[in-house]
């Protein structure tokens, strides 16, 4: 559909006392081909990280300028816009210390 080829998600274990204190747990890529189907394809953004495990994101489209993203939590869809280049931030609490976050992004390459 245009130049980006890629979802990447990486995900990270984020330290609530210092956001900068971080811990790396793995990037994943999705072939946009594969997710941009009539139907929406629902993608667990944590890839199975989260204990929650009630949030879900979905590509609705996207061009070389800008995406919608719908983001599911529990019965509740919230449908977004953001520029291509935009780096989109999903957490949740993971422990007393820690969130989960999933950093968002389109990418061309691997």
């Amino acid at each position: 559909m245009g130049k980006y080829k890629y979802l990447e998600l990486s995900i990270y274990h984020v330290f609530k006392g210092d956001f900068n204190d971080s811990y790396y747990l793995e990037t994943v890529y999705i072939d946009l081909n594969e997710i941009q189907k009539e139907e929406l394809v629902w993608i667990d953004p944590y890839n199975k990280y989260s204990k929650i495990n009630n949030t879900f994101i979905a590509i609705k489209n996207y061009t070389d300028e800008e995406y919608v993203i719908l983001i599911k939590k529990e019965n509740e869809i919230q449908e977004l816009i953001y520029p291509i280049d935009f780096l989109l931030i999903c957490s949740e609490d993971f422990d007393k210390s820690r969130l989960l976050a999933s950093h968002i992004k389109f990418r061309m390459n691997k």
